[in-house]
Formats: structure tokens, sequence, C-alpha cells
């Protein structure tokens, strides 16, 4: 029977590492080891519905639905910081600022 390690098996599952790394750690998953190696079975993958050819729709739309967002989220991560003035100061030439704070 196929099996994968960690990593593997989240991105054939379409999850994150650690969201598949949590599963593990809970006892979610189980693993086996193999060469000092945590490898989780095809089967356990099919049994906590992680992985498989689903044919109901809804499942299929939030797949997809995810897959989107976590593109989105990847761009929105590249974006800078917006850039933050002085607390309690709304103006560049000081008015606003409390007397003695200048």
């Amino acid at each position: 029977m196929q099996s994968y390690t960690v990593r593997e098996a989240a991105e054939v599952c379409g999850i994150s590492y650690q969201a598949m790394r949590t599963r593990v750690d809970r006892g979610q998953l189980q693993v086996i080891k193999r060469d000092g190696t945590r490898r989780i079975t095809e089967g356990e993958l099919e049994t906590a519905g992680l992985l498989g050819s689903s044919s109901d729709p809804e499942i299929v739309r939030l797949r997809s639905e995810n897959a989107q967002l976590r593109q989105e989220l990847q761009a929105m991560r590249t974006l800078p910081a917006p850039r933050r003035g002085r607390a309690g100061s709304t103006r560049s030439d000081g008015a606003g600022v409390p007397p003695g704070a200048r």
C-alpha cells in the first residue's frame, strides 16, 4: 500500500504541512515509522476523508474555493506592511500633538 511522509501527504491532500502535522500530533491520523520517518498510509488518508476522488459537488466546490483563497492569501502576504505615524499625531506639522510631546 502507498504511504507518504507528512509533507507529501499534505501536498497530496491539498492542505498545509502544519495542518497535516497537527492532525498527526493530535492522534487524528495514525502514522507508521519507516527508517525513522513518520509515514501515513493512503488508506489512513482515505479513512480520514482527506484523500480520494470525491464526486460530491459541494466538496469539489469547497476544495476549489480553498485553493483560490490560499493563492489570494499568499499574494497578500507579499504586500508591504502599512506605514504608521506617531500615536496621536494626525498631521505632519505637529498640530494635534499634545504640548510637551514635540
